[in-house]
């Protein structure tokens, strides 16, 4: 699972900024904490050698002899916590006597733990324990105080390379979505992608701030394992093999853990996805009055990602109280078969056991933070690899357009062999060829799944075709640079999208700031003046959004008026008044006379009444080309476009 993880972000590493000096600096500071705290840990057991030693750590001897034979032998302790005074002197017949032996005490600090004592006594030779342990316990604060602040200072450090990393990566799906070819958004919801661009995003984050988290008590851990093993390389490998049997105890425990992360983010998914959708549904819902059977649905989705997330917090907190059961049942054993095994038979001084346990207990909540943190990833052990997936969608288009400035249509735009597959293998255009004229309005008229709306989408290079092409004044259209060739198309579609924002907003939406003059005669040429005029605040008005604020015919008039703004040369209308009354019918198609004056227009429509007019008429049927033709060359025609006028004569 921490290796999924890991191998997840690596994957993710091309769209993470490079903090080399943030990653360095989190290194170093959690470097220096471990090391920090293996300073105090070497200070903390000289100090416990002092406390548990009553007796002079060392003595100094001397003898004096006098008449008669005799001597006088002084002990004399050195400075000690138990007593600073001299043993009283022994005496003895040296003749009756001629040999005695004297024991010393052991030197209590031999070893490692010796180092610091030696150090002090060099400095300080006439200084007590007293002092000694003093200064040790001084520096030992100094130490741990130290460390804390290294691990603070980790920790903002961990903070701030959370938080890029969130920001980078956000900033890299929203690039990857503008990018992303359409056929990602048409099978995928749009509560999803929020999710995985809100959501996913951030867990992902955090996973690696828990990652270096990790790192760092790691680093940590392995300082108390090196104070172990300097104490007893026995006990320590008592407490490795005792470690090693937890951590493959709690692997059922990570295992659940991974798959409700899993879960958490799926029914956080359907969550998002269900209740984005239902907002731009509530009026439906309203006259539907579905909003008990709506309710109640939300109400299932949010139970299953209640129930998720409520079980992935109880298989934390299991692992959290299993690991700190398991791990002080293994120090206690760890020090019962040290007592029975290694002091008993005086293969170990007692008070080494004590300090042993003292450092023990300081790892233990180390390594329960371990044990937490390798749950916390291997809960987030499935996102990088969902973010990843979506940061390496197909990018469109894959054939770059060209650096060619786009100046107008003088001859006219020609359709060569033109197929579309989408990549489902459906067969949208078929080997498709026609011509839109110069400065004239063709209409493509056919029943639903023609390849009407294809030929609009290829016309304005949001799909790529499979192969043939489209050839403006017999160049290439591909050639043409992104901003020449979009700039100089105007698009009106049946189901007009708005921004939640001001009238003014929407109208120059991707439009560099256009002149007063300009506006004001977009919007006098789509019949809106006495509609703004009659808002509260006219062009500041916030229409909601998708418009929502705005009767269909207004919004209408207002997509004109925003295409008209843009003076295109290429003016493409997919269904514009296919969902309009009578009158406001009239009214749009009146703005959309004047839209069309002296440009090249390509109409799509249902409604044959609103192409009467059109210079051309082409037929397409099942992503072929049945006809073309004007209105009574076809319509005299017993053809495909005369059954349609037939089907359509109530309405003309």
């Amino acid at each position: 699972m921490m290796y999924s993880f890991i191998k997840g972000l690596w994957k993710l590493k091309p769209y993470l900024p490079t903090q080399k000096r943030l990653v360095a600096g989190i290194a170093l500071v959690s470097l220096l904490a471990a090391l920090l705290e293996g300073v105090g840990i070497g200070l903390l057991l000289p100090v416990l050698g002092l406390l548990q030693d009553n007796g002079p750590s060392a003595m100094r001897v001397s003898m004096e002899r006098h008449q008669g034979g005799k001597a006088t032998i002084t002990v004399q302790p050195l400075p000690s916590i138990a007593s600073a005074a001299a043993a009283p002197p022994l005496e003895w017949d040296t003749e009756r006597q001629p040999e005695v032996s004297i024991l010393l005490p052991e030197n209590r600090d031999s070893g490692a733990s010796a180092v610091p004592l030696r150090l002090l006594n060099r400095f300080l030779p006439n200084a007590n324990r007293a002092t000694y342990a003093a200064i040790l316990c001084v520096f030992v604060f100094v130490a741990i105080t130290m460390k804390n602040l290294a691990i603070l200072m980790s920790s903002r450090l961990t903070a701030r390379l959370r938080r890029s990393n969130t920001e980078a990566l956000r900033n890299a799906l929203f690039r990857t979505l503008q990018t992303a070819q359409l056929e990602a958004f048409e099978s995928t919801g749009s509560g999803e992608l929020a999710n995985l661009a809100l959501l996913e995003t951030g867990r992902c984050a955090y996973g690696v701030e828990f990652l270096s988290l990790f790192g760092q008590r790691a680093g940590i851990a392995l300082c108390y394992l090196a104070g172990l093993l300097l104490i007893s390389w026995q006990m320590t490998a008592m407490t490795a093999v005792t470690g090693t049997v937890i951590g493959l105890s709690l692997r059922v425990l990570y295992r659940r853990l991974a798959a409700s992360g899993n879960s958490i983010a799926s029914s956080s998914k359907a969550v998002s996805g269900y209740l984005i959708e239902r907002i731009a549904g509530v009026r439906l819902m309203r006259l539907t009055r579905m909003e008990d059977q709506e309710s109640m649905r939300f109400a299932g989705l949010n139970e299953e990602n209640a129930r998720a997330t409520e079980s992935g917090m109880r298989t934390t907190a299991t692992v959290t109280a299993m690991s700190e059961i398991m791990a002080v049942a293994g120090s206690m054993t760890v020090i019962g078969c040290a007592v029975a095994w290694l002091v008993v038979p005086g293969l170990l001084r007692g008070e080494l056991v004590l300090g042993y346990a003292l450092v023990l207990l300081r790892l233990q909540p180390v390594v329960n933070q371990l044990y937490g943190l390798y749950g916390q990833v291997a809960h987030l052990s499935g996102v990088p690899a969902n973010v990843s997936r979506w940061l390496e969608q197909p990018r469109f288009p894959k054939r770059p357009f060209g650096a060619v400035s786009f100046e107008n249509i003088r001859n006219g735009i020609e359709v060569r062999d033109l197929t579309f597959a989408y990549p489902n293998g459906t067969v949208a255009l078929d080997s498709v060829s026609f011509r839109f004229a110069a400065g004239k309005v063709t209409a493509l008229v056919g029943s639903s799944g023609s390849g009407k709306s294809t030929i609009a989408g290829l016309l304005m290079r949001l799909r790529e075709p499979s192969s043939g092409g489209i050839f403006v004044d017999g160049i290439d259209y591909w050639r043409f640079s992104p901003d020449s060739w979009h700039r100089a198309i105007g698009f009106v579609e049946q189901d007009t999208f708005f921004f939640n924002e001001t009238i003014i907003n929407n109208l120059t939406y991707g439009i560099d700031t256009p002149a007063k003059e300009r506006v004001e005669e977009a919007i006098r040429q789509s019949y809106l003046d006495d509609v703004i005029s009659g808002l509260p605040s006219g062009l500041d008005t916030i229409i909601g959004e998708r418009g929502v604020s705005l009767s269909g015919g207004q919004r209408q008039r207002l997509a004109i008026a925003r295409a008209l703004l843009r003076d295109p040369k290429l003016l493409i209308l997919d269904e514009a008044t296919s969902a309009l009354d009578s009158i406001s019918e009239q009214q749009v198609q009146a703005a959309l006379n004047n839209a069309q004056h002296g440009r090249t227009v390509v109409v799509i429509a249902h409604r044959l009444s609103t192409i009467r007019r059109a210079d051309r008429i082409i037929v397409l049927e099942d992503g072929k080309v049945k006809e073309e033709g004007t209105w009574d060359q076809l319509s005299g025609r017993s053809g495909v476009f005369a059954r349609f006028v037939d089907a359509s004569a109530t309405s003309i």
